[in-house]
This record gives structure tokens, sequence and C-alpha cells, in this order.
């Protein structure tokens, strides 16, 4: 009798290159993917890693959540949220025909992906990386009164009472053992919650497959979404990135790319290039992939708070990392949880330093 195949559900290009990465080191078990589109709009590069590598037994593609405009009215808003939660139920029903071994999910934030791992019965859960919003998943299942911004795992579906009257706000049990399949490791030991574990990833299977490259002089200045999400205001976020560009140059760095997050605004991005003379190394592809893909591999990667310059670290250990320290002004929502990210990339990555922006004129 052949073991039953895994189900692995991923709703971002990051989260598509940890599940092959951990399809590698399951020792390549059958395995089903669901991809379920998410905020930024990431299927069609996922699409393009599939081309690269597709280890799955078979495919199969889910709409995201609905995010209409702000300005739809919150009962409205119910109502298509209750279309893509019945949708969601009957594509767990179509999952369901058959037994599967481990359930394996790309962010236990998403209210789409935990609503299908509910309902399927696994002998195992396994939760990818997603960022460095790991450690504050593992501290939330051990605690969840000590987590940093345990209000980001609130799973609830609807806004209004009506909707919660008329379709039922079901609660979504936690997973009672996870698995942590993930680079943090060392940030969660001892941390977790009775009957989670740790399941190393090292990005053994990506670097083995990466050929040598030659280091150059480039900077990659890694971007953030953070003035989309109104975590800063959108000159915050300008004079930061502006005043890390002229420190880099202060050092005695001459080629500065900018790599602009997937949630940025296109026309902030090219702005904040051209302003302050960057290069713009735009890509659909996770900055991880692009670093081991580049023909030459820059000297060193910066960035705000971007899980990446974590993830870069375990793929070169050689490479140069930094952070852009934030002003104390700078955070206007979401501080817990960049907070506990900063953190984060302070205590697993031993050989990295802060930079200091360099003051810069208002926009």
């Amino acid at each position: 009798m052949t073991d039953p195949a895994d189900i692995v559900i991923v709703s971002s290009p990051l989260q598509y290159m940890n599940a092959v990465e951990q399809r590698a080191a399951t020792g390549g078990r059958p395995a089903d993917l669901v991809i379920v589109g998410d905020r930024h709009g990431g299927a069609a590069a996922i699409e393009a890693l599939m081309r690269l590598k597709s280890p799955w037994r078979s495919v199969r593609r889910h709409p995201r959540r609905p995010r209409p405009s702000r300005f739809v009215p919150f009962l409205v808003r119910d109502l298509m949220d209750a279309g893509h939660r019945r949708s969601l139920e009957a594509l767990a029903r179509e999952l369901s025909r058959e037994r599967c071994g481990a359930v394996v999910i790309g962010d236990y934030r998403n209210v789409s992906q935990r609503l299908l791992a509910a309902r399927l019965a696994a002998d195992a859960h396994v939760l990818l990386d997603d960022g460095s919003v790991t450690p504050q998943t593992a501290a939330y299942r051990a605690d969840r009164a000590s987590a940093p911004e345990p209000r980001q795992f609130d799973l609830s579906w609807f806004r209004t009472r009506l909707a919660r009257r008329a379709f039922g706000e079901t609660a979504l049990a936690d997973p009672e053992r996870l698995t942590f399949f993930t680079i943090y490791g060392p940030l969660l030991e001892g941390r977790l919650a009775p009957g989670d574990r740790i399941a190393p990833n090292a990005y053994a299977a990506l670097r083995e497959a990466a050929p040598a490259k030659p280091r150059g002089d480039a900077v990659w200045l890694l971007g953030s979404d953070h003035a989309e999400a109104g975590i800063c205001e959108p000159q915050s976020y300008r004079r930061v990135v502006l005043g890390a560009a002229a420190a880099l140059r202060a050092e005695g760095r001459r080629r500065i790319v900018y790599r602009p997050h997937r949630g940025e605004r296109p026309g902030k991005a090219a702005e904040i290039a051209e302003v302050g003379a960057m290069e713009l190394g735009l890509s659909t592809f996770p900055v991880e992939l692009d670093y081991l893909q580049t023909g030459e591999r820059p000297a060193m990667t910066a960035a705000l708070a971007s899980s990446a310059i974590d993830s870069l670290s375990v793929l070169d250990p050689e490479l140069e990392i930094a952070r852009i320290a934030l002003p104390d002004d700078y955070l206007k929502k979401r501080a817990d949880h960049i907070r506990a990210v900063v953190l984060a990339h302070d205590a697993f990555n031993p050989r990295l330093r802060v930079i200091a922006p360099e003051p810069v004129a208002a926009p």
C-alpha cells in the first residue's frame, strides 16, 4: 500500500520556494499543491517558479479572499467573504476524498489556508516560513498573552453581527501539534508549545543546485511595502531609503541596486531609485532565488525589516548583511510586529550590522 500524498497550500512566491525545499527534505514523497491567491497577486510569480521546479502530483488553483475597496460597506464585504468561505469548503470536500499524509501550509495567519487545513484529516501539520513571522507564530502558540501583536492571528471571517448570525462564525481550531520547517530553529528552541517541533531548513537543495558565482561590489538595498500597508508615512519611507543610500555611499559603496518589494507601487519605487541614483532591480522571483541565479552576486544586502536578509544569510554565510535603523517616529501601525521582526533579525544574524540613515532633505 502506497503512502498517502501530502497536501501543500501556498499563497506567495516565498512560500512556494520553501515548499519545494520542504519536498526535497522529505525525500520526494508525493504531494498535491493548492495555490490560494495572495494579496499582492503572486500567482503569476508562482507560475514562473513552477516552470523551474514543480515536484507535484497535481496542482489546484483557488482565488484569494476578496479584498474590495475600503469604501465598500462591511455587510457587502461579509457577503463576499461568505461566498469565498463556501468555495473553500467545497474545495476541502474535494481534497478529502483521499486520506492525506501531512498538511503543509505557508502562512499561519491566512484564514483561507487555515480553513482548508482544519477540514482535512491528516497525520501531521507542517508550517513553512513566510518570512520572520515564524518566531511570532511559535510564541503565539506557546503563550498568546505574551505574543507580539496577537491580533495578526485573528481568523474571524465577518465584521457584522448580522453576517455572523446568518452564516455562522465557526472558530478554526489550532493544530494540536505543529512542525515548523524553518530557518529560525535557534530562535524557537525552548520556546515551543508542547507537542510542536522543529524541522530545520538549511536550503540544502537550493544551495546544492546553485553553481558558484563571482562576487561583485554592488549593494542590494531591499525595499519594503511599509508605506503601501500604512505602517509608515510615504515621506518617512522615502527619507529612510534615501538616507540609507547616502550612508552606504559615505562608506564608499558606489553601486547600489534598489530591489522593490513586490507590494510596492512601481512608480514610487522608480522615483526613489532615480532620486537616490540607484539602479532599479525589478524581478518577479523571490530575492533569494534571484541571488542564486544572478551572474554576479552582490557584496552586501541591506534592508529595513525584511526576512530576506535572514534567508540570504543562510544561503550564503559569507554575504555581508546590514539592517537600516528605523527612526523613532517611523512606525505608525503594526509597531509591535515590525519591532519583533527587527529583534528576530538581530538575534538570528550575529554578523548583522546596523546602518543609520544619513539626514536627507524633506520631499
